[in-house]
């Protein structure tokens, strides 16, 4: 089922950590979770940065669980600072590493990824579903060299503490 397919996630996740030709990243890897489906790698390199035809909105959070308010937020935050005519893809980025939890486990993770897929959640929303990078970088500094030109939004939590 899902949660199998999100563990074959995992281990191609792994696996692609630990080649030396590692083209998705030493610290990135992009899942991508369709509204109903199972977690899959992408076929190909997926942009992490913002590009001429395309800008990018990055939510980062530990989406545990996500839920229908992370999906209206991002959504919300991209009508709000896309530019007309200028497409904007929305990431989730769930670090595995985080300035103020413990490491994510691989069940966690693998846990979290499923629950992208719930169609429920983006109702009325234009989503087909979600792109998660998954990351080590706990700090903001370090997301926004791993997310050139890219917008940031952040739940209330992560606001909360990024204030503190």
């Amino acid at each position: 089922g899902h949660y199998g397919r999100a563990w074959t996630v995992l281990q191609d996740v792994t696996t692609r950590r630990n080649a030396p030709d590692d083209d998705l990243g030493s610290h990135t890897s992009v899942v991508v979770v369709p509204r109903g489906g199972v977690p899959t790698m992408p076929v190909a390199r997926y942009p992490l940065g913002a590009t001429r035809d395309c800008d990018l909105l990055v939510f980062a959070g530990s989406f545990n669980p996500v839920h229908r308010g992370h999906i209206l937020l991002a959504d919300a935050a991209r009508r709000k600072v896309q530019q007309p005519g200028k497409r904007m893809d929305i990431v989730y980025e769930l670090s595995i590493v985080n300035a103020d939890k413990p490491p994510l486990e691989s069940a966690d993770i693998a846990s979290r990824l499923v629950n992208f897929a719930n169609e429920q959640l983006y109702e009325s929303t234009e989503a087909a579903g979600a792109v998660v990078a998954l990351t080590s970088e706990p700090l903001f500094t370090r997301k926004a060299a791993l997310f050139p030109g890219a917008w940031f939004v952040v739940g209330i939590d992560t606001a909360l503490r990024l204030l503190d």
